[in-house]
């Protein structure tokens, strides 16, 4: 339980996707606490577009050792398309 917890409460940058169904809508993010993050999402705590619809479900994340490599892995997740991401 302990080394749960300190999993929670470490930084490591990541990108992550998430989704609100298979082939359905998807939400890419950058943060530095993964599992805080999508801890948020399930709760529907933050405002915006994954709680506006329902976009909880961790489909894929990948950490980083520093916060540029993940922004750059952001930026060009989103030109592909959706069906590119999830296969």
């Amino acid at each position: 339980m302990l080394q749960n917890k300190a999993m929670r409460d470490e930084k490591f940058p990541a990108v992550y996707i998430i989704a609100n169904a298979r082939n359905g809508t998807i939400y890419i993010g950058v943060t530095s606490a993964l599992w805080n993050r999508i801890a948020s999402h399930k709760s529907k705590s933050l405002p915006g577009f994954s709680s506006k619809y329902g976009i909880a479900m961790l489909v894929w994340y990948e950490h980083h050792h520093t916060m540029t490599l993940p922004s750059v892995t952001k930026s060009s997740s989103r030109n592909r398309t959706a069906a590119g991401n999830l296969n």
